[in-house]
C-alpha cells in the first residue's frame, strides 16, 4: 500500500505529461543500437566489397592512364558504377595509380615495364 501511494506521489511530482516526454528519448536510442548493431554485422561484406572496387579501380585506371596513355579524367569514364565514391590519385613519377574508397579501403597499382599494371601487396 505504500508503495502504491509513493508512486502517485512520483508520478504527481513529475506532471501529467512528464512520462509522455520519455518514449521518443528511448525510440532514439534504440534507432541508434540499432544503425550501430547493423554497421558492425555488415562491416565485414561492407569492406570486402570496397577493397574489390578499389582493386579493380586501380588496376583499370592505371592501365588506362600507362597503357592507353590517357589522362585520369578521361580513365574515370571507363570505370564502372561503384558501390562507393572512388578517389583516385596518379604519381606519375613512380607510375602508379591510387583508388580509395575511404574510410573503407585503399588499393594501388603500379605499371611495370613487359609487366603491365601490377596491384600492389595491400599495407603499401
Amino acid at each position: 500500500m505504500a508503495t502504491v501511494q509513493m508512486n502517485r506521489k512520483v508520478h504527481a511530482a513529475r506532471g501529467p505529461g512528464a512520462a509522455a516526454g520519455t518514449w521518443p528519448r528511448r525510440l532514439a536510442g534504440l534507432v541508434l543500437i540499432s544503425l550501430v548493431a547493423a554497421l558492425v554485422w555488415f562491416w565485414q561484406p561492407l569492406s570486402a566489397a570496397a577493397r574489390a572496387d578499389a582493386a579493380y579501380a586501380a588496376r583499370i585506371v592505371c592501365s588506362c592512364r600507362y597503357i592507353a596513355e590517357r589522362s585520369v579524367s578521361d580513365c574515370r569514364k571507363d570505370l564502372q558504377e561503384s558501390r562507393f565514391p572512388v578517389i583516385l590519385s596518379d604519381n606519375e613519377e613512380s607510375r602508379r595509380v591510387n583508388a580509395s574508397l575511404l574510410p573503407l579501403s585503399s588499393q594501388s597499382a603500379t605499371f611495370r615495364t613487359g609487366s603491365g599494371c601490377i596491384l600492389e601487396p595491400a599495407g603499401r
